[in-house]
């Protein structure tokens, strides 16, 4: 099964990280949604990624984190 999982990075220690992971059907109507700072259509359900978030297993404290995409992964 595959999922799509967003990837974000920490501006304080460089980090790439997995923060929510949808479908990859669904992957890029979210990511475009979440860009453009449009609610996603009723048909999805969770939580919408957020452009920007908190990375509390940053090494050097806690840093912001920028949202920068989606891979796709095998599970």
């Amino acid at each position: 099964m595959k999922t799509a999982n967003f990837q974000y990075k920490c501006r304080l220690c460089g980090e790439i990280f997995n923060d929510s992971c949808t479908s990859p059907g669904n992957a890029e109507i979210i990511l475009i949604c979440t860009v453009l700072g449009q609610q996603m259509p009723d048909k999805f359900f969770g939580t919408q990624p957020t452009m920007v978030t908190i990375h509390h297993g940053c090494k050097k404290g806690h840093g912001v984190a920028d949202l920068i995409g989606y891979i796709v992964e095998e599970n």
